[in-house]
């Protein structure tokens, strides 16, 4: 029978009524010494009435949870049903707190109530049983659920028989078994033992990430078998061609494969798993891609020629199990098998299974920052999409590229043309969000390094709209896009509008991660950097130094996560005027750089012109030589000779050169430096504060005073008012100004 709304009122009585007649008929009686007599059927008994362990209510709570579970999914909880199980096997089920078999049939607040009340330690239940019934007759109307179920209830004393039927009819018996094709992937002893790994990993935070990951992989398991569930009806009720039903399969088959990668990291975790646990879950595939038949038929039309389809199967579910490991941060182990799989998809013809081996490469590329070869491998990877049909993959690398080139690579043109050609490739596939959105945020970061931050602001702005609409998308997506608007708004001074955007970023970091998580100390650090631009210095880097705190907690002193938020504590400083402790703070950051990437690494380039520059502030000369040298050699290998980010550089390298006496080399220098840097290449405070520097050492090196003016004009402007000057450039201004 079909029950709406009244019926479904209906049912959540009928329950509860099962459930008082449960605890009547389910009473302990003890014998003479005050032992609990074992009484009643085996298989509906709690652990401690097993073992002969004092009862009370709380049993007849565990009682009527197993008959209850039964009851709405026709198998018992711990599988005493099974052929051959024995007590022994279900008890061990039950003190092991395996979930309860068939319980993804169940409505999700449902679930949550039977799970507690069949919890093995008594003192993990409801506290009463009018507790448990209190949350059954409360919890569909709190969660504010609107759910049509179709139910039949027949319950027969004798043989304990009761049927459910859940929403979208379930209808045969072979399509409830389908959440046994999650068995090894996520079940009792896989969850079991990713709680247990979690637990002996020394990571102080361990347990609270825990507890953000169970649930979202619940969630996506739970989508799964929904998904499969409605396939399998499909197919009993001779719905939808074979054809169909082979592609539907196939899709979802991709994604059982994707979250199995994820899950063998978890039994395993080590702390690189563990802290990219979360981001790597939010990008498994959406199970909802697998509904886009047509998409699905277009990648298979294509010729594969040269191998047996199953074995081209077989190595896609490779390749995205390999793209998990990557994602959740084992990029060095995975890339041999990368190069490997890229060339036997090659010489197999198949564009299909190229596309996404190549696509495995370049993500394998740019995790150990080899961008260059990253680009090579993902714009190859877009051809055999294209060629493949393969459509989503096409928007999805289309947008991871725009990133690689504008943000890693700093190759502006590239990535803007690349975010045209995204653009149209979102549009293929109707629009899809989670991409669109993204693509949104890459474009606002690429403008942020243009210093269009006005643009940025809007990019970023539509990003949130986007993401915040009917069906939200990417639980971290959104936290970035908020802190990435809290930036553009605190480069444009719109200081008062940028920290309650960072503050619910922050916020959201913390929802999504748990506050104890190293990530949410990037939101912490961004915080305060723009409290100190508020002119809150004290608040300020209280914040920076409660992000290090959180980290260190976490991961330890000599962790390389540390890096960034030792160079933010050393800008911070840096821009109070205290250079002496913004060098011991860089000096940190690039101790543990050096010791993790080497001396070479072009993750240390930021952080070593950060040292130059407060060692000239203190007259340190020969370190801002030594130190600038050593940054334009890693600016150079990574950028080339002529790429207007080494000016910065060279106008320290240069004052550094004027400081100890050598007015030449620092004119040919800042002369070089002028070449790189011509108009609308650098933000205006940093062409203005180029400008100045060379009028300073043009005048050190005797030239005429209109060559000098020429540029203390410009960069006056650029700088803007004197009131907003810093100090030393205010007085170098009215030097160059005076006689």
């Amino acid at each position: 029978m079909l029950i709406g709304g009244g019926e479904a009122a209906e049912l959540r009585a009928r329950v509860v009524d099962f459930g008082l007649a449960r605890v009547t008929a389910g009473q302990p009686s003890q014998g003479a010494a005050g032992e609990s007599t074992l009484m009643g059927t085996p298989a509906y008994m709690s652990p401690e009435q097993l073992l002969r362990r004092p009862v009370d209510a709380r049993s007849d709570q565990f009682s009527f949870c197993v008959a209850l579970c039964e009851a709405l999914t026709g198998r018992h909880p711990f599988g005493a049903d099974e052929p051959g199980a024995t007590g022994e096997q279900v008890l061990a089920r039950i003190v092991a707190g395996q979930r309860p078999v068939g319980e993804r049939g169940v409505p999700g607040w449902l679930r949550e109530v039977l799970r507690r009340g069949l919890m093995p330690e008594p003192a993990a239940r409801y506290p009463s049983m009018p507790a448990l019934l209190r949350e059954l007759r409360a919890t569909p109307e709190r969660r504010k659920r609107v759910t049509r179920v179709v139910v039949g209830v027949a319950l027969v004393l004798v043989s304990s028989v009761v049927t459910w039927v859940g929403r979208e009819r379930l209808g045969a018996a072979p399509c409830l078994e389908v959440v046994d094709e999650l068995r090894g992937v996520w079940d009792g002893p896989v969850r079991s033992a990713s709680r247990a790994a979690f637990a002996a990993s020394g990571l102080a935070n361990a347990a609270e990430v825990w507890q953000r990951v169970e649930p979202r992989v619940d969630e996506y398991a739970d989508t799964w078998v929904v998904a499969r569930q409605r396939i399998c009806r499909v197919g009993h009720e001779g719905a939808q061609t074979p054809e169909m039903l082979e592609l539907g399969e196939g899709c979802l088959q991709r994604r059982r494969a994707e979250l199995a990668g994820l899950t063998a990291l978890l039994v395993e975790a080590d702390a690189a798993t563990m802290l990219a646990a979360i981001e790597a879950l939010d990008r498994l595939t959406p199970i909802a891609a697998c509904d886009d038949v047509e998409g699905l038929r277009r990648e298979v039309t294509t010729s594969e020629s040269g191998a047996q389809p199953a074995a081209l199967e077989a190595m896609r579910r490779e390749i995205l199990v390999l793209m998990t490991r990557v994602r959740a941060g084992h990029a060095q182990e995975v890339s041999p098998r990368a190069v490997a799989l890229a060339d036997t998809a090659r010489a197999q013809a198949s564009p299909t299974v190229l596309a996404e081996a190549l696509f495995l490469r370049g993500l394998v590329e740019e995790a150990l920052g080899e961008h260059d070869a990253a680009a090579t491998s993902l714009a190859a990877a877009v051809h055999e999409a294209i060629a493949g049909r393969h459509d989503r993959l096409h928007a999805e690398l289309a947008v991871r590229l725009v990133w690689l080139h504008g943000v890693q690579r700093r190759q502006s043109a590239e990535a803007r043309a690349w975010a045209v050609h995204a653009g149209a490739a979102i549009r293929a596939i109707r629009g899809e969000p989670i991409l669109a959105a993204r693509l949104l945020d890459h474009r606002g970061s690429l403008a942020s390094l243009e210093h269009d931050y006005a643009a940025a602001e809007g990019l970023h702005r539509d990003a949130i709209t986007m993401r915040a609409g009917p069906s939200p998308h990417a639980h971290i997506d959104v936290a970035m896009s908020m802190s990435n608007l809290g930036l553009a708004l605190l480069s444009q001074g719109k200081v008062a509008e940028a920290g309650p955007q960072i503050e619910a970023a922050l916020e959201r970091y913390r929802e999504v991660f748990g506050p104890q998580h190293p990530t949410v100390a990037a939101l912490l650090s961004n915080l305060g950097q723009a409290q100190i631009v508020a002119g809150e210095p004290e608040r300020g880097l209280a914040l920076l130094h409660e992000a290090l705190a959180l980290k260190e907690r976490s991961l330890g002193r000599e962790h390389v996560a540390l890096m960034t938020t030792l160079n933010n504590l050393g800008n911070a400083y840096g821009e109070l005027g205290r250079a002496a402790l913004a060098r011991e703070f860089y000096r940190r950051a690039l101790a543990i750089g050096e010791r993790a990437f080497g001396p070479d690494s072009p993750r240390l380039e930021p952080m070593i012109h950060n040292l130059a520059f407060e060692a000239w502030q203190e007259g340190a000369f020969d370190e801002v030589i030594r130190e600038t040298t050593r940054a334009l050699e890693i600016q150079r290998q990574v950028h080339g000779e002529a790429n207007p980010i080494l000016a910065p550089t060279l106008e320290l390298l240069a004052r550094g050169q004027l400081g100890v006496g050598h007015r030449e080399q620092a004119l040919a220098t800042i002369e070089r430096a002028l070449t790189l840097a011509g108009p609308g290449t650098l933000e205006p405070t940093v062409r203005g504060s180029l400008l100045l520097s060379a009028a300073w050492i043009r005048r050190a090196a005797g030239a005429t005073p209109e060559r000098v003016r020429a540029l203390v004009d410009e960069a006056e402007q650029l700088l803007g008012p004197a009131s907003g000057l810093d100090p030393d450039q205010a007085s170098e201004l009215a030097a160059l100004r005076g006689p």
